[in-house]
C-alpha cells in the first residue's frame, strides 16, 4: 500500500484536487437542521403522546408570533395605522396563510338576524379608540392573544401552511424577518418555534464561520511556534482545509445537514488532522536527518507512524461510533458524522503525505523550531523530576479526585434560560416575550375522555370549568385558553346581562346551544378535536428552572386528579 501511495501520489493529488473543487461548489449548499424534536427519545411515552394529541389537535408548530411595543400606549391612531399596514404586509407572503391581530379580530353580537361579528377595533373610526379599548379589555380573557394588560403591546399571530418543506418555510421565516426591518419605525419582536429553529440556524452557521477563522489562526500560530520554517505550516493548512471542503461537499450530497453540535467538527478535523501531520513530520524529519533519503524517509514515517496514527484515529472514531447507540437522533448522527469525519482527515493525511515529503528540497523543512525544543526540554526535566516523588503523585492525584467529585455534587443542573447570544437579536426576542407575553414558555394540559364519553357532556363540563377556574388562578400561568372561553363568549352574547362566569347552564340542550353557535368561529381551533374527546389548556409561563418545573407539574396533576377524581378522564402534562 505504501509503495502504490507513493507511486501514484501525483495522480492521487489530481484527484483529491479535482474533488475538492467540485465537493466546494456543493459544500455552499450545506444546510443546518435546527429542529428541536431530533433531541426526542422516539420511544419516550411522554413525546409518544405528544405525536398523539398532534393528529387530535392542531398545534402551535406553524404559528409565528409578533410583538409591537408602544410606550406611550397602543391607542393611537398614528401606531394603530402603522399596525395595520404591517399586517396587511404580512398578508401577502407567500405561504402565509392567516395573520390575526387585534384590527381584525372580532366579537359576536346577537341581533335580531342571529350572531354577527363586531371588530374589536375599527382602524377608521379613530375618534373613538376609547370605547373601543374599555370593550377590549372587558373581554380581556380573549383578548389577552392580542395585547397585554398594560396596553403597550399588541401581539399578531401569522399562521403559516402547513407540510412546506424546508426552502419554502426558510423562504417565509425570512421574508416576515426582512419585513420586520422594513418596518423601523416599530420595534418588533417575533417567537415561535418555526422562527427559533430558523434563528438557531442562522446562530450555528455564524458560529460555523467563527470556528473556522479561530482554528485556522491557533493553527498558524502553533505550526509557527512548533516548526522552524514557515512553510512548514502550508501542508497541516491545507490539509484541515480540504478535509473540512470534502466533507462538507459530501454532507450535501448524501443529503444530510448539519446538526446543532456540528460547529465542533472544524475542532476536531484540527485535532485530528494536525496531530497525525505534525507525528508524521517529525518523523520524517528524524530519519532525513539520519541520512535517509526523502523517499525512503517517507516510506518508513507511512509504515510506523501511519499504522499508529490509524489506531489513534481509528479508536477515535470508534468512540464516537457509540454514540449511534443513543435513543436520540441528533446524538446518532454527530456520532456518525463525527466518526467519519475522524476517519476522512486521517485518509486525506494518508493519501497527500508522500506528495509533500518527496523532494530533496523538503529535508529540514520540518525542523522542530529552537524555542519549541526549549519550552520542550522544560517540560520534559519537570516531568522526570515530578515523576520521582511517586507517593506524592497519588496524593496528589486522590485530592484532585475529591475536589472534582465534590465539584460534580455542585453542578447545577437546573436550568434556567436558553443558550442565545447575548448580542443576538433572538436573545432580544426572548426578553421581549419574557417580559410582555407572561413568559416564553408555553405550558399544556390534555383532557382526555374515557371511551364512549365526551368532555362537552353535561357533568364532565363541569369538570373542565373547574379545572379552567384552577389554572387561571395560579400566579405563573399567564394568558390562559381553553375549549371554556368559546362557552363563556357565547354565554355573555345570549345573557349579557347575566354573570358569565357563575350562571352558565350545564345541561345538554344549552351546551349544543352554545357550541351550535361558535361553531363558526373555531374551524382552525386549536384546543379541541372535533369529537370534543380530547381537551387542552395552553397559557404561557416565565422561564423556571427545571427543578422549579418538575414540582410546578406534579403540583398541578395533583390537584386536577383531585377535581377529576372518579370521572371517566384522563389528564396529562403535555408540550414541545
Amino acid at each position: 500500500m505504501v509503495t502504490a501511495l507513493i507511486k501514484y501520489r501525483y495522480l492521487i493529488l489530481a484527484m483529491v484536487i479535482i474533488s475538492t473543487f467540485f465537493l466546494g461548489t456543493k459544500a455552499s449548499l450545506i444546510e443546518v437542521n435546527a429542529d428541536s424534536s431530533q433531541y426526542f427519545h422516539k420511544n419516550d411515552s411522554d413525546y409518544a403522546f405528544y405525536e398523539k394529541i398532534k393528529s387530535e389537535i392542531k398545534v402551535e408548530e406553524n404559528l409565528v408570533l409578533l410583538g409591537i411595543k408602544n410606550e406611550e400606549g397602543v391607542f393611537n391612531s398614528s401606531f394603530i395605522v402603522k399596525v395595520q399596514n404591517l399586517l396587511d404586509s404580512l398578508k401577502l407572503i407567500s405561504n402565509v396563510k392567516k395573520v390575526k391581530g387585534i384590527t381584525n379580530a372580532s366579537y359576536p353580537v346577537k341581533t335580531l338576524l342571529g350572531l354577527i361579528s363586531v371588530p374589536y377595533l375599527n382602524i377608521d373610526d379613530s375618534t373613538n379608540l376609547m370605547s373601543y379599548k374599555k370593550k377590549i379589555f372587558k373581554d380581556f380573557e380573549v383578548t389577552q392573544n392580542f395585547i397585554n394588560q398594560d396596553g403597550k403591546v399588541l401581539f399578531i399571530w401569522i399562521e403559516l401552511e402547513e407540510g412546506m418543506n424546508k426552502g419554502q418555510l426558510n423562504k417565509v421565516i425570512n421574508e416576515i424577518d426582512e419585513l420586520r426591518n422594513s418596518f423601523s419605525e416599530l420595534p418588533i419582536f417575533l417567537w415561535g418555534r418555526k422562527y427559533l429553529e430558523f434563528s438557531f440556524k442562522k446562530l450555528l452557521s455564524k458560529e460555523f464561520k467563527g470556528f473556522m477563522f479561530w482554528i485556522f489562526l491557533f493553527l498558524f500560530l502553533a505550526l509557527i511556534f512548533i516548526f522552524r520554517s514557515p512553510l512548514a505550516i502550508l501542508f497541516p493548512v491545507f490539509l484541515v482545509l480540504i478535509s473540512i471542503v470534502i466533507f462538507l461537499g459530501l454532507m450535501v450530497l448524501l443529503k444530510r445537514p448539519l446538526g446543532i453540535m456540528s460547529s465542533v467538527f472544524p475542532t476536531i478535523v484540527l485535532i485530528v488532522g494536525v496531530s497525525d501531520v505534525i507525528h508524521m513530520a517529525i518523523k520524517f524529519n528524524q530519519e532525513c536527518e539520519n541520512g535517509e533519503s526523502a523517499n525512503s524517509a517517507t516510506r518508513t514515517t507511512l509504515r510506523e507512524i501511519g499504522w499508529t496514527t490509524f489506531i489513534t484515529s481509528f479508536t477515535t472514531a470508534a468512540g464516537f461510533i457509540t454514540l449511534c447507540i443513543s435513543p436520540m437522533k441528533a446524538m446518532k448522527d454527530f456520532g456518525l458524522e463525527a466518526a467519519f469525519v475522524v476517519m476522512l482527515t486521517y485518509l486525506l493525511t494518508l493519501l497527500l503525505l508522500p506528495v509533500f515529503f518527496i523532494s530533496d528540497k523538503r529535508q529540514g523543512l520540518f525542523s522542530i523550531n529552537k524555542h519549541f525544543e526549549k519550552f520542550f526540554s522544560w517540560i520534559y526535566k519537570k516531568t522526570k523530576r515530578i515523576q520521582a516523588y511517586p507517593k506524592q503523585i497519588l496524593i496528589t492525584y486522590g485530592f484532585l479526585l475529591i475536589i472534582g467529585m465534590i465539584g460534580i455534587s455542585l453542578i447545577n443542573t437546573n436550568s434556567m434560560e436558553y443558550k442565545i447570544p447575548k448580542d443576538s437579536q433572538l436573545r432580544a426576542d426572548h426578553t421581549f416575550f419574557e417580559e410582555n407575553f407572561g413568559g416564553s414558555r408555553t405550558f399544556e394540559l390534555i383532557l382526555i375522555a374515557g371511551e364512549n364519553y365526551k368532555l362537552n357532556d353535561p357533568e364532565m363540563l363541569k369538570l373542565v370549568f373547574e379545572v379552567h377556574n384552577y389554572l387561571s388562578e395560579l400566579p405563573y400561568l399567564k394568558s390562559l385558553k381553553s375549549p371554556v372561553l368559546y362557552y363563556r363568549a357565547v354565554h355573555r352574547t345570549l345573557y349579557p346581562s347575566k354573570e358569565a362566569f357563575s350562571s352558565i347552564n350545564f345541561d345538554e340542550k344549552s351546551i349544543l346551544k352554545s357550541e351550535k353557535l361558535f361553531s363558526g368561529y373555531t374551524r382552525d381551533n386549536y384546543l379541541f378535536n372535533r369529537q370534543m374527546t380530547v381537551f387542552k389548556f395552553n397559557a404561557q409561563m416565565k422561564l423556571l428552572g427545571s427543578h422549579e418545573m418538575d414540582v410546578i407539574n406534579k403540583e398541578i396533576m395533583s390537584h386536577v386528579n383531585q377535581l377529576i377524581y372518579g370521572a371517566p378522564i384522563e389528564a396529562r402534562i403535555s408540550g414541545m
